[in-house]
């Protein structure tokens, strides 16, 4: 978002429950983002493309999830208290396939690579507990009773959740992921499409699916929606062209990676270790403690160049799908996020 509208962008909000924060600064507000890949991406964009960006005088909201009419009347009600063009605002929603969410966040968040995952005492893990309990959270579903009574066996205040999805067997873990996902936000996301009719010429919806399959002309729609009228500079385009994750998300790429990074006695005991990671499926989804035994001796051996953190390992592709299978089969994604990618488009 830097890169479209700059560093002093006139407007970036974040919405979290239906409440605008924002965060202000000489009387302007200002985004909330402060990625580290900003400043190149601005440097790369060059003074044209910001500077087009900026001739609306308007502003710009990211939304991750999705986000309902009221709460852009919201945003729209509080550009206009601060003295900015309401009418110029632009929302861009990004959206997933609830599934692809779900399997996604699951060997993010079990990797831990954010503070929220590691932290303790856990918020994400008393959320669920409240959950399983019936004390909180009424409006998302209570995941399955052994799911429940695992996630209530362990203490909140000093499990994290990433520690809390590596003690779970991986055919619990991921239902515990079901419902922390619905918890942040799915039936948003699946309600984007909606929003973005419901609020034409102001929101639209960036699909991630579009995005790998052409970065370019998902991006280049998106700015032309951001920036109407304004001509779509290719320095914009290129800025943001290094955060095209799908170059590198290839088959064989991790293969690859290691020839040219590991020495052929390390492939050997990658090897020996991945082997374990495999059928009878039974024994490795019901395993307790499975992260510490089975993934942490391949990460100790892994180089660095070859381990993506948005990605839990991309040598775990038979463990990923059989684990997305028993998501699938269960009650509880029949009952409750199947009806999300309806809603949402996913499925017809």
């Amino acid at each position: 978002m830097h890169t479209l509208v700059g560093e002093a962008a006139t407007w970036g909000a974040q919405i979290r429950s239906g409440v605008q924060e924002a965060c202000c600064d000489s009387g302007k507000l200002l985004g909330h983002s402060r990625q580290p890949w900003a400043a190149d991406a601005l440097a790369a964009a060059g003074a044209a493309c910001l500077a087009a960006a900026r001739k609306l005088g308007g502003g710009v909201v990211s939304r991750r999830a999705g986000m309902v009419a009221s709460q852009l009347d919201v945003v729209q009600r509080g550009m206009a208290a601060a003295g900015l063009r309401g009418d110029n605002l632009r929302v861009l929603i990004t959206a997933r396939d609830p599934l692809e969410i779900i399997e996604s966040a699951y060997f993010f968040h079990v990797r831990g690579p954010e503070p929220a995952q590691r932290t303790t005492p856990s918020l994400w893990v008393d959320a669920l507990q409240g959950l399983c309990e019936g004390r909180a959270l009424r409006w998302v579903p209570r995941p399955p009773d052994d799911a429940c009574h695992a996630i209530r066996a362990v203490n909140a205040n000093t499990t994290s959740y990433a520690a809390l999805l590596q003690q779970l067997p991986p055919r619990l873990g991921i239902l515990a992921e079901a419902a922390n996902s619905y918890i942040h936000g799915l039936p948003a996301v699946a309600s984007a499409r909606d929003t973005a009719k419901e609020s034409a010429g102001v929101a639209t919806v960036l699909e991630l699916a579009d995005v790998f399959d052409d970065f370019d002309a998902a991006l280049g729609a998106a700015l032309r929606f951001l920036r109407p009228g304004v001509h779509t500079d290719d320095a914009c385009i290129a800025a943001l062209r290094p955060l095209d994750i799908s170059r590198v998300r290839t088959e064989g790429g991790h293969d690859a990676c290691l020839r040219a990074n590991a020495p052929v006695e390390v492939r050997s005991r990658l090897s020996a270790l991945l082997a374990r990671l495999a059928p009878p499926w039974g024994n490795v989804m019901s395993r307790a403690g499975w992260y510490a035994d089975l993934v942490e001796p391949l990460r100790a051996l892994t180089p660095p160049a070859c381990s993506d953190k948005h990605v839990s390992d991309p040598e775990l592709g038979p463990f990923r799908q059989e684990l997305g299978r028993l998501l699938r089969a269960s009650d509880y994604f029949t009952q409750h996020i199947e009806p999300l990618r309806r809603k949402g488009g996913y499925i017809r």
